[in-house]
């Protein structure tokens, strides 16, 4: 089984806990956020289409909704923390992949990006395309991309991966966005092991974002755990 779907496959089974911290001013200054909440991934919808005349076969689509809520705390007082100010956040994004003759193949080719979601209210019919479900629970079609955040580019894709101290393995990937004049650097690492009967098993992820620009300069650090 190709590695991206693999590493999709193993996002998808379960929910993540996520801690994440905001830094203004670069790296090493204070926090001056943190988050806290659950992370989900749900098949949204499965497609396929041909591929041009001379290269022949199909690409396979498929299409996951990322699901995060939780509470976002920030410093508003002075440092003795008494005043922190608490609010929910949720954010969603459709991760796409894309396998061309993937598991047909040795030859075919796997791509991931990442989107925005469309505003809710906004979104077309679903075309006739087939919603998923995740353990018994339907997600509904609605969900549609929006435009493109970033392509994943992974350093070790095609190749073995490289071997972590403590036995796991360790993928790496990133990305880029410009936003007006805001430049988003991301690095995501996925630490996985070899499950024996479905490939990579996922332990736990980090996704970092910079982001840099004319009023802005932040750090955006996410860890993700197994939820037990």
């Amino acid at each position: 089984m190709p590695l991206l779907a693999d590493l999709l496959d193993s996002l998808v089974q379960r929910p993540w806990t996520l801690t994440r911290t905001l830094r203004n001013g670069g790296p090493q200054s204070p926090p001056s956020g943190w988050c806290s909440g659950i992370a989900t991934f749900s098949l949204l919808r499965e497609s396929s289409q041909k591929m041009n005349k001379i290269s022949g076969g199909e690409t396979r689509i498929r299409e996951v909704l990322y699901h995060e809520k939780g509470e976002f705390e920030m410093r508003t007082g002075p440092v003795d923390g008494s005043h922190i100010m608490k609010a929910p956040f949720e954010k969603k994004y459709i991760w796409r992949l894309e396998e061309e003759d993937a598991r047909n193949s040795d030859k075919g080719e796997e791509k991931l990006s990442i989107h925005f979601v469309k505003p809710a209210g906004s979104s077309s019919s679903s075309g006739g395309s087939e919603s998923g479900s995740e353990k018994g629970k339907a997600v509904s079609p609605c969900e549609e991309i929006d435009y493109l955040f970033h392509e994943l580019s992974f350093q070790q894709a095609s190749q073995s991966l490289p071997e972590a101290k403590d036995s796991a393995r360790i993928l790496r990937a990133n990305g880029d966005h410009l936003c007006v004049q805001d430049d988003y650097q991301s690095e995501y690492t996925f630490k996985v092991d070899n499950a024996e009967d479905s490939g990579l098993e996922v332990r736990s992820w980090e996704m970092s974002h910079t982001v840099k620009g004319p009023q802005k300069n932040q750090l955006i650090h996410t860890v993700f755990n197994r939820s037990s």
